[in-house]
């Protein structure tokens, strides 16, 4: 079976190690009638799964299953089938174990056996896992860890956690990994388990190395080493060192890092722990790395190729080619940087460990880079991007707004008109110099002819003057009558658009954070009410300022004319004929106008509390069971759009507490902070998670209040709309 680790250690399920042996309980079946007492011996028999041929644990289970089944011994049944699905599980054969877990998860509702039943959601979910089903694997460990808290199984209960922290950590969900690993020690400190506690401590470490918080990863994983001295475990040493030595390299200290390294190589050699051996040679290769001693570094990563290779060590694949590639690439020798980081990435697939793949990403675009394949530098670089933003990003460049343009073009040729006009007047200073000098040689009558000459000139400086106050005073009245045009056409677009205070009337908890980047703004939020069905939208118009602003009352009103002129109710109806009516209208003279708008369009039923979503690219997050759920929209704008589908119509089920937010690419596209770098969806998800609980007015205050400080002094680049819900 491939021993998955997640982090220090994935605990899969516990081994029940009974009293009896193999060949008693053997004898005990020859002589036990068919009864409930044989169906429980053959339960433990095959319980030993590890010390038993497949084929053997099969017949027993299958024979024992048959007779609990002409027992109607439904409780024993559902044991049989975890136990024969852990056998299947331990010979690689995952796929064969599914069936017979989900058998026992029926048996054992149909028993009321919560014992089995939490066994059999931990041992499926394992299944997922291998699976690369990451969400799937993490719906059924957390059945498992509910019930065996009630049931009082924290020993149990602390594996399972520790695998709930495992799938949030290779999803990229750190601070959800951390609350799991600290949870999994403080059962482990409960329970006197301190093998426990320094497995969950060098979890912790991982985390805090992770968000750069290498102090504290390095005061935790001195914790780790007081726990195994304590329990005599010094084996697992080699690796906690190895884990110092990362942190250390993180902070640059470099011969402090080559010092833990050896530490833990000597403790992994005398143990001959061929799995910490790989670890601390991998490390080697990266502080050499780090050091620029290539050659130094190639050793190492050979020495780690030939265990993990040995071992059959696919997980650590990617990693282990990764550190070649950069080895490569630090050598100059690009094509066999590419050919490993090519095996990189295909070791990778079917494995979620997102925060390998940021790395190994971003190693491609760096080395195709070089290679000056800016096609592929680039592929990799959005892909690096798009995995680094966690939940989305749009990456969609912005159109330049064509009034702002024209008014720039008009003052530029206003400002070249000046500048030729200092042009002459620095050529007839010139001329006047000129005839100064000739004057002063040709006598008193060609003075009297340079003093009529200076004259004529002052005249003409005179008028030429006359003229660029002229020109700065019709650019003067030219920007107040832009920016007088530009305050009214605000004070139209708020007629036309809703009051923010409508939304009260239809969710007494709800906000809406509204920043237009300047003063007319292409984001708008929506809200109508029809027949007990409420709809409200946020939309992202083409463009910000004035163009948008145009767009944004364009779709106001279409949107109004889709529910009310065309009685459509469905929101994927109403936003595929909101784009056929912005295509045909767009149209001028045969040629297609690519502006539009992305949204996302909501329906909420008074009725049967219902909500129907679909969406122009924007997407839809709905908090239930204190996480935030993503509904993504569909990949492509209202408005023109080649290979236009029909738009997706999604229907969820709420319950009283659960929260929607709607939101433009505003806020998450914000400049700012101390690098100057966007803010990113991940930091806003995050946001929003930590303050949902907060009552809807009070949200918006901290978002106006963390948009202010990642701002700093930066200029806003975007319109930002907001919308916030509480069922």
């Amino acid at each position: 079976m491939n021993k998955k680790y997640i982090l220090l250690i994935l605990f899969c399920f516990t081994k029940i190690i009974f009293s009896q042996n193999i060949d008693s309980l053997k004898q005990q079946l020859e002589v036990l009638p068919d009864g409930e007492e044989k169906v429980k011996t053959i339960d433990k028999l095959i319980t030993y799964y590890h010390l038993l041929d497949i084929e053997e644990v099969i017949d027993y289970g299958t024979k024992g299953i048959k007779l609990s089944q002409e027992l109607n011994f439904t409780k024993a049944e559902a044991s049989l089938n975890v136990n024969i699905g852990n056998a299947l599980m331990y010979n690689d054969q995952q796929q064969k174990a599914k069936p017979y877990y989900e058998r026992a998860i029926y048996l054992s509702n149909i028993s009321g056996n919560k014992e089995t039943l939490a066994k059999a959601y931990n041992n499926i979910g394992i299944v997922y896992d291998e699976e690369g089903k990451a969400d799937k694997a993490l719906q059924f460990y957390q059945r498992s860890y509910k019930l065996k808290m009630e049931l009082g199984q924290n020993q149990s209960a602390k594996s399972t956690i520790m695998n709930i922290g495992g799938i949030y950590f290779f999803k990229g969900y750190y601070h959800k990994a951390l609350k799991s690993f600290l949870e999994s020690e403080k059962i482990s400190t409960e329970i006197k388990d301190t093998l426990g506690m320094a497995h969950s401590a060098m979890n912790v470490y991982v985390v805090y190395q992770k968000l750069e918080r290498y102090e504290e990863a390095i005061k935790k994983v001195r914790t780790a080493i007081n726990y195994l001295i304590a329990v005599k475990q010094e084996k697992f040493l080699s690796e906690v060192y190895q884990k110092i030595s990362m942190s250390k390299i993180s902070l640059g200290e470099l011969d402090s890092a080559e010092y833990y390294l050896k530490k833990g190589l000597q403790i992994a050699e005398i143990a001959n722990d061929s799995s910490g051996l790989s670890m601390v040679y991998n490390s080697m290769a990266s502080l050499y790395i780090q050091k620029r001693e290539y050659k130094e570094g190639l050793f190492w990563a050979e020495k780690t190729r030939e265990i993990r290779e040995a071992r059959q060590d696919v997980l650590n694949y990617p990693t282990m080619y990764g550190v070649f590639a950069e080895i490569y690439y630090g050598m100059n020798d690009l094509e066999k940087a590419e050919e490993y980081i090519n095996k990189a990435i295909e070791s990778s697939k079917n494995i979620y460990r997102n925060e390998a793949l940021i790395e190994i990403y971003q190693s491609a675009s760096a080395i195709y880079e070089e290679k000056k394949d800016y096609k592929k530098a680039l592929e990799y670089f959005v892909l690096y991007d798009e995995l680094e933003d966690s939940i989305q990003g749009t990456g969609m460049l912005k159109r330049v707004n064509e009034l702002e343009l024209q008014n720039e073009r008009e003052r530029q040729h206003v400002i070249v008109n000046l500048l030729e006009k200092e042009k002459q007047l620095k050529e007839m200073q010139l001329k006047k110099n000129q005839y100064t000098i000739w004057s002063v040689s040709a006598g008193l009558f060609v003075v009297l002819f340079f003093l009529f000459i200076v004259f004529r000139n002052y005249k003409q400086k005179q008028k030429a003057n006359i003229e660029i106050s002229n020109q700065k005073n019709i650019i003067e009245e030219k920007n107040k009558d832009i920016t007088d045009s530009i305050n009214y056409a605000s004070r139209i677009q708020s007629t036309i658009l809703p009051d923010s205070k409508i939304f009260t009337t239809y969710f007494s908890d709800s906000f809406v954070f509204y920043r237009p980047k300047d003063i007319v703004s292409g984001d708008f939020y929506f809200a109508e009410e029809k027949d007990d069905k409420v709809y409200f939208a946020v939309v992202d118009c083409t463009g910000h300022g004035v163009p948008g602003a145009l767009v944004s009352v364009f779709g106001y009103n279409g949107l109004r004319r889709c529910i009310n002129e065309y009685n459509l109710s469905k929101p994927a109806d109403i936003l595929d004929k909101l784009s056929s009516i912005v295509e045909e209208s767009f149209k001028t003279e045969g040629k297609e106008v690519a502006d539009g708008m992305d949204l996302a369009l909501c329906v909420y039923d008074k009725k049967t509390k219902l909500v129907e979503y679909a969406g122009a690219n924007n997407p839809l997050w709905v908090h239930q069971n204190e996480d935030i759920v993503q509904i993504k929209g569909d990949k492509q704008p209202v408005g023109h759009y080649h290979n236009r589908k029909p738009f997706t119509n999604h229907v969820i089920n709420l319950n009283a507490g659960d929260s929607l937010y709607l939101f433009s690419d505003g806020f998450a596209d914000q400049f700012g902070g101390e690098k100057g770098k966007k803010f990113k969806y991940s930091q806003f998800r995050q946001m929003v998670l930590d303050n949902v609980s907060k009552p809807m007015s009070e949200q918006k205050i901290i978002i106006g209040q963390a948009f202010e400080k990642w701002k700093g002094n930066l200029e806003q680049v975007d319109d930002i709309c907001i919308l916030g819900i509480r069922i």
